[in-house]
């Protein structure tokens, strides 16, 4: 789970970072088409790790529920 949270805060800082460059002038439409490109999969790449995310809590959920139903009841006295 940490392991996720540091990719988000990396994607943040990387989808940050290419907004910053995609607002300032581009120097010629080869490099304008690059940074659209950078951003738009940035995006996917920040969907995606939410999506991994909400999988991961769902896992950790249904391995919780599998534990729980492996334990078995306690004995009646």
């Amino acid at each position: 789970m940490v392991k996720l949270k540091i990719l988000a805060v990396f994607l943040g800082v990387l989808f940050t970072a290419g907004q910053a460059a995609a607002q300032q002038p581009p120097v010629d439409e080869k490099l304008a088409v690059a940074m659209q490109l950078l951003n738009e999969r940035t995006g996917q790449v920040i969907e995606l790790a939410a999506e991994v995310q909400k999988l991961g809590k769902q896992l950790q959920e249904a391995r919780a529920e599998l534990a729980k139903a492996k334990t078995p009841p306690p004995a009646k006295p």
